[in-house]
């Protein structure tokens, strides 16, 4: 793979591709960056398959998933969130581990809304019962009263559009 990978990057170097080459070429560097845990690489080959408007949803995900693998959960959100956003335009259902992604980092970075936000999203998604369980321990153990623990169960039954 890695042999493969540098005649690809010499021959996209060239700049002697025609532009359906090119497309070809990145897509298949990004794929073995992402099967060789190339992170950095998976996330710059993906960014210009966004640019040149050739990524999928999936390529989406798999950018989130870079980053989380980086351990930089800022863009590994922005980049779910665009994941999830893509699938439901093309009216499919986004995948569970982009909220997964954006759940651990809430829960690493101690940000108890956020928490709160995702899992209200995989509740709507898949109404796992530990998702309920792991949001209704959150709200006690912040105390809160009933009348809001019920808004937020009413709020997760509330389909999303």
């Amino acid at each position: 793979m890695k042999a493969a990978q540098g005649e690809f990057e010499k021959a996209l170097a060239t700049g002697a591709a025609t532009p359906e080459e090119t497309t070809s070429m990145t897509r298949t560097l990004f794929g073995i960056a992402a099967s060789t845990q190339q992170y950095q690489k998976t996330i710059d080959y993906g960014k210009t398959m966004v640019d040149n408007g050739t990524a999928t949803n999936d390529n989406l995900a798999i950018i989130a998933q870079s980053y989380y693998l980086l351990k930089d959960c800022k863009d590994s959100g922005i980049w779910a969130d665009k994941a999830i956003a893509a699938a439901r335009k093309a009216g499919e259902t986004p995948k569970e581990n982009l909220f997964l992604f954006k759940l651990q980092c809430a829960s690493d970075a101690g940000d108890t809304p956020g928490m709160d936000a995702v899992l209200t999203d995989l509740i709507k998604l898949n109404n796992k019962t530990t998702y309920w369980n792991t949001l209704l321990r959150i709200e006690r153990q912040d105390e809160r009263d009933d009348h809001n623990t019920l808004m937020i169960i009413a709020s997760c039954t509330t389909p999303t559009p």
